[in-house]
């Protein structure tokens, strides 16, 4: 038997990230994503958490790592590492 490995460090769309709180699919696909890479020993990023209510939504489920424009909007690496350094 030959056991395909998936990616290292799965990811929540922003699609299903933005319609969590309004749609029970999306909200259902997202807890199946944390709670499959969880079984998996792995982490899980949100992609495109734009608000509170998203982050709280996803935190409860049990994802730990969210990347979006609540946290910072797209900059350079430079600015990265002085951000990151202040956080």
């Amino acid at each position: 038997m030959h056991a395909t490995r998936i990616a290292e460090t799965p990811f929540i769309g922003q699609i299903f990230v933005k319609g969590s709180l309004t749609d029970a699919n999306d909200a259902a696909i997202a807890k199946m994503v944390i709670a499959l890479a969880g079984s998996l020993g792995l982490a899980v990023v949100a992609e495109g958490v734009e608000t509170a209510p998203q982050w709280h939504f996803l935190a409860l489920q049990g994802c730990q790592m969210y990347q979006g424009y609540l946290f910072s909007k797209p900059i350079p690496v430079k600015e990265f590492e002085e951000f990151a350094t202040r956080i």
